[in-house]
């Protein structure tokens, strides 16, 4: 979850609560590694028609190309370093303004 807020900078809490609606929804699931929960788009052969559609349609879209871009920086950060609290700025700029 602090890879997607930091990649869409946007509370954690309105990510949890979009990946809770998207869940129930059957779009997305979670794997979870200890305290991590890791989450992905559910594998195609599972997918319904109106996630294969919305899927196809989003990827080009100028802010999911965007989104794309910036999630490629935040992995490129360790996630203990994306998910901690910093005050002034995010993890992720900082880490890549070091690069």
């Amino acid at each position: 979850m602090c890879q997607i807020a930091e990649t869409l900078q946007v509370p954690q809490s309105s990510v949890s609560e979009a990946l809770r609606e998207l869940r129930r929804a059957g779009f997305v699931q979670e794997r979870k590694e200890g305290r991590w929960v890791f989450v992905s788009v559910v594998p195609r052969k599972q997918a319904s028609s109106l996630l294969k559609g919305l899927l196809a349609h989003a990827g080009s879209l100028p802010e999911v190309l965007a989104d794309r871009a910036r999630a490629l920086e935040v992995k490129a950060v360790a996630i203990p370093i994306v998910c901690s609290k910093v005050q002034k700025s995010s993890p992720v700029d900082r880490a890549v303004s070091r690069v």
